[in-house]
């Protein structure tokens, strides 16, 4: 409330998972609540990578898991910064999870470098701070590369061979199609959730190959300045 300068908590919709939860996402959850719980006071966690990979899906899983043992989670969706604010998520005496989606879109550069004391873990009460990130390039240096601050980072470059296996052999009709997938998947890291899940959709439609399929659907590779691909040029046996 600008006008009386207070923060106070509103309540928000449930997260709702999918029926089905594909790769590690259960094991890394496990793993973050016991880390934040095995500490003393607060850890900082970093969800970073491309969008669709799972970050978001990672953070609501987070969160419902912790609910069951009585943790609950606030969601910051403002930049909300300085002491006052750092005195009110301090005076929730309780563990909680604080979470930030889409970090470098609510904060920009300046409000990162206003935020680093309240991930500092140097107050008395213990929280989970998560973080996710479509672009790391856009998330303060201060960040990175500080354990104390950010404990964990888990990058999400891609779905990741096994979350693309179990979801074909779950969804996709002919299932001597899966390799395709699995190789194509596997040249392509931009791949992502949604673009999967159509690919699968349109395969089952029209009985085609992945091929023939990204030859209508909005997929297109995207040209990425961090990735190299290895040539061979073959001519009459010679390469």
């Amino acid at each position: 409330d600008e006008r009386q300068n207070e923060y106070f908590l509103e309540a928000i919709e449930d997260f709702v998972l999918p029926a089905k939860i594909y790769g590690k996402s259960n094991d890394y959850a496990t793993r973050i609540l016991n880390t934040f719980q095995d500490r003393p006071l607060s850890t900082g966690v970093l969800l970073s990578g491309i969008k669709g990979a799972g970050k978001t899906l990672l953070a609501k899983q987070t969160a419902l898991m912790a609910r069951e043992l009585n943790i609950p989670t606030i969601v910051i969706n403002r930049p909300w910064h300085g002491d006052q604010f750092n005195t009110f998520v301090q005076s929730l005496d309780s563990p909680a999870i604080i979470m930030f989606d889409e970090f470098e879109k609510v904060y920009d550069y300046s409000e990162q470098r206003a935020i680093l004391t309240l991930l500092d873990g140097v107050f008395p009460t213990k929280k989970l701070f998560l973080l996710t990130t479509n672009s790391t390039g856009n998330v303060s240096e201060f960040l990175r590369n500080r354990p104390g601050r950010i404990y964990y980072n888990f990058e999400f470059t891609t779905l990741g061979q096994d979350f693309i296996r179990e979801y074909c052999e779950d969804r996709l009709t002919d299932q001597s199609r899966v390799d395709e997938v699995i190789k194509y998947t596997n040249i392509f890291s931009f791949f992502n959730f949604d673009m999967l899940a159509a690919a699968v959709e349109e395969m089952n439609r029209y009985n085609e190959s992945l091929a023939e399929v990204l030859n209508v659907l909005n997929v297109v590779p995207e040209t990425k300045h961090d990735e190299t691909y290895e040539m061979t040029l073959v001519v009459n046996g010679k390469s």
